[in-house]
Parts: structure tokens; sequence; C-alpha cells
């Protein structure tokens, strides 16, 4: 809005030249540049951060990164998301996905934390550990607004998950093997749910 007040101000000034005009053309180019940026970095079912621009915060957080200013990296799976897919069709599970984003954009934004999906029912996070005790700490907030919110909504099936999470301490690591780790950790937990 900047641009269309200065052409006003120097319509008024100058007199008949249309300042307006264009100043309120390049306002609108602006607006059009930035929903365009937007829309590129979010997913459209979930309006979270896609996985593109999970690498590109992913890219800029771990330049930040020294031993005395770490940062976590979680990735989260839904448990049984198939089941809740193959019960209760797809638009429930489109449902369930956004449910499970308003949680987690909630549960994160406590943090000062980054939240994308990273691909179907998988999330990932990016926490700085100065804004976060412990990652089980998050980890059991954010099952338990997801416990809450099905309760209150009376959903036909629970809302639970899984996570994986490792410290990043260092600009230097790679950030595909702190994803492998990450993720290999959600899948020993998986594991050992299914097995409980």
């Amino acid at each position: 809005m900047t641009a269309p007040f200065l052409g006003g101000i120097l319509q008024l000034i100058i007199g008949g030249h249309p300042f307006v005009g264009p100043a309120s053309a390049i306002a609108m180019f602006f607006i059009y540049i930035n929903i365009q940026v937007n829309m590129n970095n979010q997913d459209s079912l979930t309006t979270l951060n896609n996985r593109k621009r999970c690498f590109q915060y992913l890219n800029e957080t771990i330049e930040k990164t020294t031993p005395t200013n770490p940062f976590y990296l979680l990735i989260m799976d839904i448990n049984n998301f198939k089941k809740i897919n193959d019960t209760y069709g797809h638009i429930e599970g489109d449902n369930a996905l956004r449910i499970t984003a308003d949680v987690i954009k909630t549960c994160v934004d406590n943090h000062y934390g980054f939240v994308g999906r990273f691909g179907g029912d998988e999330f990932i996070f990016i926490i700085e550990k100065k804004h976060l005790e412990t990652p089980e700490d998050f980890i059991n907030e954010v099952n338990q607004k997801l416990n809450s919110i099905c309760k209150s909504l009376d959903l036909p099936y629970s809302l639970n998950a899984s996570f994986g999470y490792i410290e990043c301490i260092s600009k230097n690591d790679d950030i595909t093997k702190l994803i492998e780790k990450a993720d290999n950790m959600l899948y020993e937990n998986k594991a050992k749910l299914a097995n409980s």
C-alpha cells in the first residue's frame, strides 16, 4: 500500500500527473508475486509448508547452526493412517490430515519452530534447541492435543503419531544423513508400537 500512498502524495504535490494509477499497478504486481511465491511453498491440502520449502528452510537453518546454537530435526508420521483411509475413505483421510496439520501448527508455534508436510502423512519440524527443552516434551504435547481434538470433534477414530528426531550441532552436518537418522528412529518407534 506504500506505492499508491506515495503516488497520491506526489499527485497532490506536483498535480496534473497521473501518479496514483502506475503506483497502484506496481503495488498489485508485488501482491501477485507474493501470492505466487506463497503458493509455490505451500502444501495445498494442509496449507503447511511443502517439501520444497522444508528443504529450503533446512538449508537456511543449518547454515546458522553452531554447537552453541543447535536445532532439532523431527519427523512425524500418523499412526495407522492407512486404516483411516481404508475404513472411512480418502475424503475423511484428507480431513484427518487437515486436523493434524492444525494441531501441529499450534504446537510448533509455541516453540517458534517450522513445520512442513514432507509427504503423505509425514511431517517435518525444525525447532531451535533454545526453544525446546527436550523433543519428548514436544512429542507428548502433539499427541495430547491430537487426543484432545479427536474427543472434542467426536471422531470415529483416534489420531496419534510416532516421531524420530536428531539434534544438529554443526553447519557441516549432512542434511540427507540427518533426515535418514531421524527417519530410522521414527520407524524403530513405529515398530515398537506395532509389537506392543
